[in-house]
């Protein structure tokens, strides 16, 4: 698997066998920056080769993904490649936006043995492209239930009371990367539509210029019931338990498997409508509400509704639907 900052390679007969090289570094020194790449290559080739390694799954289409998979390829190990993003790593936007670099991502995809969509809006992207259903795959993210799981009052208290969180405010939460695609300032606005009782937590590292401009708003408008955690949490999943309600206006997903983590901690939902993803996710009433209308008062309005519905069994339904669990056996399949 190579994801983002790292690089890690699953061996086919023993999934439980996982190595993790460091990514290449960002540095602006291009030297290093082409040694990292060179290490990373030799290392990853030894691995190809030491342990028989039969597949490889691209969880990004990322600069050091692309020359993996071209390793891969001429070694004659199988590849699977996941799409994450609508808007960025889709083919249809890689082929209108027809720079170098998006024209060597169109080219895994095309060479890869197997694409795997998590949502109905990437996967219709792969189809309008021209791919054949046989080289796809529309499999949703899974979260874990043993991390993601509904808590009672009394210790949605408790967390509250480690993470200094008055137990008597009413918790919006908005999980992801604080940044303009994510649109968190949006949420600021919807806070004048609602009592001063309504407290909203982002949480999530950040572009800098855009939390500037957010804190900036907070000021100018007055906003004092917002608190902004903006560093990677390793334990996010307890500030999910310590919340009343998720809010989400990202402009475009991949998925949003974060409002799936927040179903499964029994949490619902008011978010901006996803086309091809919120009905992926919208599976149950109980569930919460995609809107259509993004004014910020009827967003107030929804978060009203529906802040009061936490219960476990929007858990229950969503582990259901949703769980890790449930969908291990369908992720076995397509890796053998």
């Amino acid at each position: 698997i190579c994801r983002a900052k790292k690089l890690t390679i699953m061996r086919y007969h023993n999934l439980n066998t996982i190595i993790s090289l460091p990514y290449p570094s960002n540095s602006n020194n291009y030297v290093l920056r082409f040694l990292d790449y060179f290490l990373a290559s030799f290392l990853f080739i030894i691995i190809l080769v030491r342990y028989n390694t039969r597949l490889l799954f691209s969880i990004t289409l990322w600069d050091i993904s692309i020359l993996l998979n071209f390793y891969a390829k001429i070694l004659g190990v199988k590849r699977i490649t996941e799409l994450s993003l609508v808007g960025s790593d889709d083919p249809l936007t890689l082929s209108i936006q027809n720079t170098f670099y998006n024209k060597l991502k169109l080219y895994q995809l095309k060479v890869a043995n197997h694409i795997y969509c998590v949502s109905t809006a990437l996967y219709n992207t792969c189809i309008e492209f021209g791919f054949e259903e046989k080289k796809l795959t529309k499999k949703i993210n899974s979260p874990d239930s043993n991390i993601f799981y509904y808590v009672n009052q009394k210790r949605q208290f408790e967390i509250r009371e480690s993470l200094n969180i008055s137990e008597n405010k009413i918790v919006l939460i908005c999980i992801g990367r604080i940044c303009s695609r994510k649109n968190q300032l949006y949420l600021l606005d919807i806070l004048q539509y609602l009592p001063s009782n309504y407290l909203l937590l982002l949480v999530g590292p950040g572009d800098k210029e855009y939390i500037d401009s957010i804190r900036r708003k907070m000021k100018h408008d007055n906003i004092n019931n917002v608190i902004i955690v903006d560093k990677l949490i390793t334990d996010v999943q307890l500030y999910m338990m310590a919340s009343d309600i998720f809010v989400f206006s990202s402009n475009r997903e991949g998925f949003g498997t974060v409002m799936v983590e927040a179903l499964m901690c029994g949490i619902p939902i008011v978010s901006l409508y996803l086309k091809n993803i919120s009905e992926d996710i919208f599976l149950h009433p109980s569930f919460g509400t995609f809107l259509h209308d993004k004014s910020p008062h009827n967003f107030a309005k929804n978060v009203k509704k529906f802040h009061n519905n936490k219960c476990e069994t929007i858990s229950f339904k969503a582990k259901s639907i949703f769980s890790a669990e449930v969908n291990d056996f369908n992720y076995s399949m397509l890796l053998n």
